[in-house]
């Protein structure tokens, strides 16, 4: 979809970037991911991966964290070493009052709360990080700092991008390696190749590299993604992992559409649902492959 170029001027409050480019500390992960004035990867996702009417939805009614969302956070919070305090309640699931009390309780003051047996296999996850050849020197102490904050406009559109890497390296002059970290139940290669496409990871990678590079954190060359899988069970088996160079390029096409997407949304005041780009006609609706092989 093409949008006309804009800047954020030409976008009326609220819906202006509330922030000036640049690297912030210390904003809390709600109030960041609860930021409706610029647009995340994330949302950059939603966008293409549903409908604006969805991707405007769940900004105007954010849902609570999943189950797994929970242990991710838990998880950068003990390995990354940064964030709310976790604290352990020792039951052996939630399932009971006095255990969904104790979680509120910790929620409400801040903490993350997290079970027993669900720190232990934290602890051994951070201690493989820690350990690992490759892993261990990317999220090394005093080389760089987690979850900073980065604003930066997108040059076509005037839309506000933010990113939260997890760990953004000191530049030392040297090509700046960014590591991700992804809590996974499988580290094989054939699970990583699924994950990134079901999640779209490609558009995750282009989206930081670009902020990164556009606030002139990494120099002249640019800099690399890696994404750092961990497995959420013993041994906590870690690969780490570069997307091919084409596989970024069709992210960053995919965040353009995205971005030009969501400048029109704005400038129109419209999030369009599912149906409308078929509007006047119904879409027309194909069997698949392997059922199209029955019929034959």
């Amino acid at each position: 979809m093409t949008a006309p170029t804009l800047s954020l001027a030409d976008i009326p409050l609220p819906l202006a970037a509330s922030r000036e480019p640049g690297v912030y500390d210390g904003i809390p992960i709600d109030e960041y991911h609860a930021d409706t004035t610029s647009l995340s990867v994330s949302g950059a996702k939603e966008l293409l991966a549903s409908c604006p009417a969805k991707f405007r939805y769940q900004q105007d009614h954010p849902q609570p964290p999943t189950p797994a969302m929970e242990f991710g956070t838990a998880a950068h919070a003990v390995i990354l070493g940064v964030g709310p305090e976790v604290v352990v309640c020792d039951f052996a699931s939630w399932k009971s009052v006095a255990a969904q009390d104790k979680k509120s309780e910790a929620l409400a003051a801040g903490e993350i709360p997290v079970l027993a047996k669900d720190m232990t296999r934290l602890e051994g996850m951070a201690a493989a990080i820690r350990n690992h050849e490759t892993a261990g020197p990317l999220f090394a102490p005093g080389s760089g700092k987690a979850e900073q904050s980065l604003y930066l406009p997108h040059g076509l559109t005037g839309v506000m991008r933010r990113a939260r890497p997890d760990w953004l390296p000191h530049f030392t002059g040297e090509r700046l390696r960014v590591p991700d970290l992804k809590t996974c139940a499988s580290a094989h290669l054939d699970a990583i190749e699924k994950d990134v496409a079901n999640y779209r990871y490609y558009q995750q990678a282009p989206w930081y590299l670009d902020v990164i590079k556009g606030l002139g954190l990494c120099g002249d060359e640019p800099p690399v993604f890696l994404f750092v899988f961990i497995e959420k069970d013993p041994p906590y088996l870690i690969s780490v992992v570069e997307l091919i160079a084409p596989y970024v390029k069709a992210g960053r096409d995919e965040n353009n559409t995205a971005l030009h997407l969501y400048a029109d949304c704005l400038a129109k005041n419209d999030w369009p649902d599912y149906m409308r780009p078929y509007h006047p006609y119904l879409p027309e609706v194909a069997p698949p492959v392997w059922l199209e092989r029955r019929f034959a």
